[in-house]
């Protein structure tokens, strides 16, 4: 049995075509024991919560997906609710949808076919990929990971099962660690260790949760396939500006850096996402149009935090775009800081998401 948990917060507009895509999936994926889809809702206030109890209302018991729908009483954030659907759930496997998104119709006999590897055990994680629409500028732009994850399956000589002590970097270079979507998790790896989406996070939950997972991982296996659409529009939190943007992704790198010295691996790459900290601050404030002072105090501020003062000394750039931007923060210069980050928001509103590197 699959679970698959969809958080919804005031996704009126989305959620019965999300809700539509994970049963046509999950019918299409049989299995002996069936499915089930746990709406919960997110306290939402446009009338969400109503649209769920009507879909429940109208699924039919006997149907091989079953469904259950779970009202928070205040919204509490995606985390909170993945959280709850995580304690009510009771299949073997667990997928997450957000409901604004949708998912392909062969998506979960995809991830279930790629569980069983040769010797007859199963993946504690399958991995694949996802799609990003990005609509304007007189055309959509559609960036799969899909090349990104058939390189890696390449680079190990053909095979699609990935360790974590070998493959981690490569992983977080493929982007495909930052998001909970396009995955199908063991639940009990999940539930025997007590594994959940940290709640004290504003941003990067969803990456602090698969850390979480990989740590207890004994098998990880790819798919090259993107089967998961996410329109870049569509998400509530993707343009919101955030007042101490720095402060709270910073917490979610020096999770990755405990990872990294638990794990035995090098913690070098945690610098760069310091430094890269700054330019996305700098570059938030460029987009929100704050003025010169409130631009250069900010970025004098994060100059002297501990983290960047250590990120600047032992930075160790590795391709083009670590270099552009450990020297320009290496400057310490609010001037040339600032200007960096004005042309590196221009090349960000103008280019498709296949140069973006690690974000979390």
């Amino acid at each position: 049995m699959i679970s698959v948990i969809i958080p919804a917060y005031n996704n009126i507009a989305t959620i019965r075509q999300a809700y539509d895509s994970v049963v046509d999936t999950l019918c299409r994926a049989k299995s002996d024991d069936g499915h089930e889809i746990i709406l919960v809702d997110d306290g939402a206030t446009d009338g969400t919560g109503n649209v769920l109890d009507d879909i429940l209302d109208a699924s039919d018991e006997a149907a091989p997906v079953s469904v259950r729908v779970i009202h928070l009483s205040k919204n509490e954030g995606p985390a909170a609710a993945r959280n709850r659907g995580l304690k009510e759930a009771r299949g073997r496997y667990v997928m997450f949808v957000d409901a604004d998104d949708t998912i392909d119709s062969d998506a979960a006999g995809v991830l279930l076919s790629a569980l069983r590897h040769d010797d007859g055990s199963k993946a504690d994680v399958v991995i694949a990929g996802l799609r990003r629409i990005r609509h304007g500028r007189g055309r959509d732009e559609e960036f799969l990971q899909t090349d990104a994850i058939a390189k890696l399956i390449e680079k190990k000589g053909g095979s699609d099962e990935m360790s974590v002590g070998e493959d981690f970097f490569d992983m977080l270079d493929a982007g495909i660690l930052n998001s909970p979507c396009a995955k199908l998790y063991r639940r009990s790896v999940i539930a025997d260790n007590d594994i959940i989406m940290p709640t004290s996070l504003d941003m990067g939950e969803d990456f602090q949760f698969n850390l979480s997972f990989l740590r207890h991982a004994k098998s990880i296996r790819l798919v090259a396939k993107s089967i998961y659409t996410y329109e870049v529009e569509r998400s509530i939190l993707t343009y919101r500006y955030r007042e101490n943007l720095f402060d709270e992704r910073k917490i979610s790198v020096d999770m990755l850096r405990e990872f990294l010295r638990d794990m035995g691996l090098d913690e070098s790459i945690s610098f760069y996402l310091y430094e890269k900290l700054l330019i996305s601050a700098a570059m938030q404030d460029i987009g929100a149009k704050k003025d010169k002072n409130t631009r250069t105090e900010r970025i004098q501020g994060i100059l002297a935090t501990k983290e960047l003062k250590e990120a600047i000394e032992r930075i160790r750039p590795r391709g083009k775009m670590e270099r552009a931007v450990a020297f320009a923060v290496g400057t310490k210069s609010p001037f040339v800081i600032s200007a960096f980050s004005r042309l590196a928001l221009m090349v960000r509103n103008s280019a498709s998401d296949s140069i973006a590197r690690v974000s979390i």
